[in-house]
């Protein structure tokens, strides 16, 4: 039986969730409904802790905010209400096969049993022309043997052809979803889960190393509140592409929320990643920015990127930290800046 919350609790969920819509000045569409009683309810894991983090850092929750939110939680939605679909079709393709097995198993137990019998009755055979008769009906049995067996390897091969074509569906599913929708990178949930594999690969290794950048546009904000939320997918998505264009085919650069992006540069050096880290920034700000409907001119983006190294006894949460901090200094230093941990450790020293 389903379990679902009791009804008070239902409605102070849905109540809440349209005074939040209301209090934001969000129209209480079906969508955005959707995505706030998801958080409030805590039913999405996902949606609730970004939302929070969203809440942290502006007042006010805009539409934007939330179809953003929505178009992710659908892909999600859609994408695991599609692996189930294809595991459900995989298992009855597999039934199939079984089932043709099993089939295949007893028209050649059937067949070995006719013949057999023939043997049998061949040794006590006399008359030529009951002899003859017997022959006759081996090769009606034989031929009908061949058109089953034939019939079922047809089937069978169909079944491994469309099993074939459902491990590739499975398999472009998951590569999408792990993209971030609007810019083609991949997204949050690929970046952890490249970074965990990338510092299980690289642990108490004291020769190699790998890099970070943490990267943020400078004044994005602004670019939002005077020319729109369209003219900002613009932005996310200039900047994505000098991403592509700059990095390896070993690299990874991913949408790390919002108007922050993360680059992980395996097998770099701090010295490297920091030449990386120069080049990105330069051919972003090298690209000026027009708006689509009018062609006018809206200046030249830049972004402040920090910079930080994996060490042997690192963890995780402590490699992205520094690279977070060094982002945030670059951004104090006046922005379209990149500044790397031992630089930050040096002005740590200093200020100490």
């Amino acid at each position: 039986m389903v379990k679902t919350a009791p009804q008070n609790e239902i409605l102070q969920i849905s109540t809440n969730s349209m005074q939040y819509l209301i209090e934001n000045n969000i129209s209480p569409t079906p969508e955005n409904y959707k995505i706030i009683f998801s958080a409030y309810s805590n039913h999405d894991c996902a949606i609730l802790p970004e939302l929070n983090n969203l809440q942290l850092t502006k007042a006010i929750i805009t539409e934007h905010d939330l179809k953003r939110f929505y178009q992710e939680y659908a892909q999600e939605t859609d994408s695991s209400q599609k692996i189930n679909s294809i595991n459900m079709e995989m298992s009855s393709q597999i039934t199939n096969i079984l089932g043709s097995i099993k089939l295949l198993d007893k028209n050649n137990s059937d067949y070995s049993q006719s013949l057999q019998s023939a043997s049998m009755k061949m040794e006590t055979m006399v008359d030529p022309e009951s002899i003859s008769i017997l022959i006759a009906d081996l090769v009606k049995t034989t031929k009908q043997a061949e058109e089953r067996n034939k019939s079922l390897e047809a089937e069978l091969k169909e079944t491994k052809n469309n099993i074939e074509f459902l491990n590739k569906d499975l398999e472009n599913i998951k590569v999408e979803n792990l993209k971030d929708s609007l810019t083609g990178l991949a997204n949050r949930k690929h970046f952890d889960q490249f970074i965990t594999s990338m510092t299980t690969d690289y642990a108490n290794d004291e020769i190699n190393c790998f890099s970070l950048l943490l990267l943020d546009i400078d004044h994005f904000k602004k670019f939002n509140d005077n020319y729109g939320h369209q003219v900002g997918d613009q932005v996310l998505r200039l900047v994505a592409i000098s991403l592509k264009n700059t990095i390896k085919g070993q690299d990874l650069a991913a949408r790390y929320g919002g108007e922050e992006f993360g680059v992980i540069l395996p097998n770099t050096s701090l010295e490297n990643a920091k030449i990386v880290a120069e080049n990105i920034r330069k051919a972003i700000m090298n690209k000026e920015m027009h708006k689509k409907s009018t062609g006018a001119r809206l200046g030249r983006i830049t972004v402040s990127i920090g910079v930080s190294s994996w060490k042997a006894d690192d963890t995780p949460h402590a490699f992205i930290e520094r690279a977070d901090s060094c982002l945030y200094m670059a951004k104090g230093l006046g922005r379209n800046n990149v500044v790397t941990e031992d630089k930050l450790k040096i002005h740590q020293q200093n200020v100490g």
